[in-house]
C-alpha cells in the first residue's frame, strides 16, 4: 500500500472514531415519571432558560429511544443511553414561584445519549416494486434479437 493511501484510511479512521465520542447530554423520563404525558421512554435536552444545566429541561423536541414503524429517514432517535450516576432532572415546568423540582410535571434521571436518524429499512419493500418495475420496461423495450 501506498504512503497518501495509508494516511486517508488512517484520517478516516480518526473522523469515524472522533464522531461516537460526542454525545449529548438530557433527562431521561420513564412513562412512571411523565406524570401522564407519555406511555414511552423520552429524552429531553433542551435545558430551562436561566436554570441550573443538566437539572431542568423544557418540553421541546423529545428523543425517542427507538425509530417509531413507518419513521421517514430523516427521523432521529436516541441510541447509546448511558445514566449519569446519582443525577436528578426535571422536566416541563409548571409557573409560578421558584423553580425547583416541586414546580415541574415530569421527573427523570440524567443521560448522555448519542443521536440516530432512523433507517430506510421500511421503504425497502417500496424500491425492490419500484426498480423491479423499472426493470420490467427497461428489458421489454430492448431487442433481444
Amino acid at each position: 500500500m501506498s504512503i497518501p493511501f495509508r494516511l486517508i484510511v488512517a484520517s478516516m479512521l480518526m473522523v469515524c472514531a472522533a464522531t461516537s465520542v460526542f454525545a449529548e447530554t438530557g433527562c431521561l423520563v420513564p412513562p412512571a415519571g411523565s406524570a401522564g404525558r407519555s406511555a414511552v421512554d423520552l429524552i429531553y435536552s433542551t435545558p430551562q432558560p436561566g436554570e441550573t444545566p443538566g437539572k431542568f429541561y423544557t418540553n421541546d423536541n423529545p428523543y425517542r429511544l427507538n425509530c417509531s414503524s413507518g419513521a421517514a429517514s430523516s427521523t432521529t432517535y436516541a441510541t447509546n443511553v448511558t445514566d449519569v450516576p446519582g443525577a436528578g432532572c426535571w422536566v416541563e415546568y409548571k409557573g409560578g414561584g421558584t423553580q425547583y423540582p416541586n414546580n415541574y410535571y415530569q421527573n427523570g434521571r440524567v443521560v448522555n445519549f448519542s443521536i440516530q436518524q432512523c433507517p430506510i429499512d421500511d421503504y425497502m419493500p417500496i424500491i425492490f416494486v419500484g426498480l423491479g418495475g423499472f426493470g420490467y420496461f427497461i428489458v421489454r423495450r430492448s431487442n433481444l434479437a
